[in-house]
């Protein structure tokens, strides 16, 4: 089971037969994720850098913002062949479901 990151107008997370939409946003930290740290946590700064590159962009409520972002992305890979995961105290990474 080897999930694909395919774009076709907007983003889909493809594995098994199934495909899920992905936002922007989420595209964005699951690539970081994958690529840039493979084997390491992602921060939440490294994190709302990556989804709110200027900081007047950011919105009040950002760690909420955040969590709903990390939320979704972790519904859309399960099942997927991706797994995210937290640690605190450290951020999120994602890893492979055997």
């Amino acid at each position: 089971m080897t999930p694909r990151l395919v774009y076709r107008g907007r983003w889909l997370l493809h594995c098994a037969g199934v495909t899920r939409p992905l936002t922007n946003q989420q595209v964005s930290l699951l690539l970081h994720m994958a690529f840039k740290h493979p084997d390491h946590m992602m921060s939440e700064a490294t994190a709302l850098d990556i989804l709110w590159p200027d900081a007047d962009s950011m919105p009040e409520y950002w760690m909420k913002a955040l969590g709903v972002v990390i939320a979704q992305l972790r519904k859309s890979c399960a099942g997927m062949g991706l797994r995210v995961v937290n640690r605190a105290g450290f951020g999120w990474g994602i890893e492979t479901e055997h």
